[in-house]
């Protein structure tokens, strides 16, 4: 009767079982492996050479969020339930920083409503708040000109609708450079996710720009004066662009009628 014993394996040197009458394969690497002094066995008289180890193929595996997770790996490996697990926990930490980067992390160029009053700001605290992000740009920039599409009675604005601010470089846009003037100003429109910022220059040089005094008309001032005397009942177009004014005087468009009142004291200027 033949025993079996266990001998070091001559392929991986792993200890695994044989027997003196015929090979048996190794447990690791699965290598026919007879007992010494078995008839064919390695170094016995005239033994053939063993016969080359069979590499062992790599479990499959499965790319999750980066990540390599072994399916069915020799020795159990992890479970289906595991995988499913990490491909739940994975999509939810993705979909986790994609809404922590949209909502506290807004898209470069982009002021989030958040920083300016919500999606229905007040209009004079709207084109105030966006002071912060303009001198970021350039320290010597100031509030230079709006277009509010629709500001209610009661001073907010419908961002929804057509919502623009500009503030001005002085030293962008007296250089001599037509590159560093083509930034003279930046100017903010009205995006669903916040007030979005592009450039835009002079043609030529302009010289001896100066801040504008602070208005003691406010705009929302302004519309609920004009609501309560009957004037408006609903959203109207409020601008300012010292291009086109010759005073310092919102203009409210009613239909396809215009009329400036004076930033100090809210009178309509004659």
């Amino acid at each position: 009767m033949m025993q079996t014993v266990q001998v070091p394996c001559p392929s991986c040197q792993q200890l695994t079982w044989a027997s003196p009458g015929y090979a048996i394969p190794c447990q690791h690497c699965q290598t026919p492996v007879n007992a010494p002094g078995a008839p064919g066995s390695p170094g016995s008289p005239g033994a053939p050479a063993a016969a080359p180890a069979i590499p062992q193929a790599p479990a499959p595996t499965m790319k999750v969020g980066g990540f390599s997770l072994p399916i069915g790996a020799a020795g159990g490996g992890i479970s289906r339930a595991k995988i499913l697990l990490g491909v739940v926990l994975t999509a939810a930490l993705a979909l986790g920083g994609w809404y922590v980067k949209y909502k506290f992390f807004p898209k470069k160029g982009v002021v989030s409503y958040s920083k300016v009053g919500g999606k229905s700001p007040v209009a004079d605290e709207l084109y105030k708040a966006l002071a912060k992000d303009a001198t970021n740009w350039k320290r010597d920039a100031f509030f230079w000109s709006l277009n509010f599409h629709a500001v209610r009675p009661d001073g907010t604005v419908d961002t929804s609708q057509p919502t623009q601010v500009a503030y001005v470089s002085p030293s962008n846009s007296a250089s001599g450079l037509k590159k560093t003037r083509s930034k003279s100003l930046r100017k903010y429109a009205a995006v669903p996710s916040g007030m979005k910022a592009s450039f835009w220059g002079w043609t030529k040089p302009v010289h001896d720009i100066e801040p504008h005094p602070e208005p003691t008309c406010t705009i929302k001032q302004l519309v609920g004066k004009l609501h309560a005397e009957g004037v408006i009942n609903g959203p109207v177009r409020v601008t300012f662009d010292p291009k086109f004014a010759d005073f310092y005087a919102w203009t409210i468009y009613i239909g396809d009628k215009h009329q400036s009142y004076s930033w100090k004291d809210c009178e309509p200027i004659k």
